[in-house]
């Protein structure tokens, strides 16, 4: 921890203070990462002007690049992949990553799990009419704020004026936090996170849709996508996927 002695940016001063350490990109990235926390807060803006007698924490592990992704499964048609978090689910950061393959469903950046993709365009077309006819079972594993009353339920909500539906499971809980399991039956963008909010049980970690308070050690969105099961849209074989679950949900206290 450092004490701030002049009027500065948080990137001004990171640069002073483990600049030899770390480079400029790597501080920003670090910054994006979750590792800087100015008077026990998290702080996701470099350009944060910095007063005298500012406490500033900096972690040096957020600078870590993400890990690689796991393969769960390999034809000439499907690819599926254990998402690491960080990962930014667009085509063409895939594809510097992964070669010459289309996505057909998308993960937030921070949401690790199992991730379907396509190595052919006559596969794509056919995993997105699965998507769209919703014959593909998605499972999330959300870890959220608070204790929940009931054991079940289903969020039916629209999002942006579109139906949206979501059934949940409790799997755990403690006095402040719970484990859930997830279903979405629609798959609108950040479905599963504005649903948990609209119910008052963000998931930990939601700087857009949760409590916006420091959450010391938290350093990613817990949101995971578990499981997916579906035919495939070629042998009809049934066919079903688990990403192991992150240390980070794994290994949360439920005290």
């Amino acid at each position: 921890m450092w004490t701030v002695e002049e009027e500065i940016s948080l990137l001004n001063f990171l640069k002073k203070v483990v600049g030899g350490a770390c480079s400029v990109k790597g501080i920003k990235r670090s910054i994006d990462n979750r590792g800087a926390y100015v008077n026990g807060r998290l702080e996701r803006f470099a350009s944060r002007r910095l007063k005298v007698g500012d406490r500033v924490e900096f972690d040096f592990k957020a600078e870590e690049k993400p890990t690689e992704a796991l393969n769960l499964y390999e034809d000439e048609h499907l690819l599926v992949i254990d998402k690491p978090s960080g990962w930014l689910c667009e085509e063409k950061a895939i594809r510097q990553k992964l070669g010459n393959v289309w996505l057909v469903q998308r993960l937030d950046k921070e949401t690790s799990g199992v991730l379907l993709l396509a190595k052919t365009s006559e596969a794509k077309n056919q995993l997105e009419s699965l998507f769209f006819e919703r014959k593909i079972e998605k499972r999330y594993l959300a870890l959220v704020h608070g204790a929940m009353l009931r054991n079940e339920g289903k969020i039916e909500s629209p999002i942006k004026t579109k139906s949206a539906s979501t059934s949940w499971k409790c799997l755990k809980k403690g006095k402040s936090l719970s484990l859930l399991e997830c279903s979405p039956y629609t798959g609108r963008t950040h479905q599963i996170r504005i649903h948990l909010r609209q119910i008052g049980h963000p998931i930990l970690g939601d700087l857009l849709y949760g409590l916006r308070r420091n959450e010391k050690g938290v350093q990613r969105l817990l949101l995971h996508a578990h499981r997916l099961q579906f035919k495939h849209p070629f042998s009809h074989e049934e066919l079903s996927f688990e990403a192991p679950i992150p240390t980070e949900i794994l290994g949360a206290s439920f005290d």
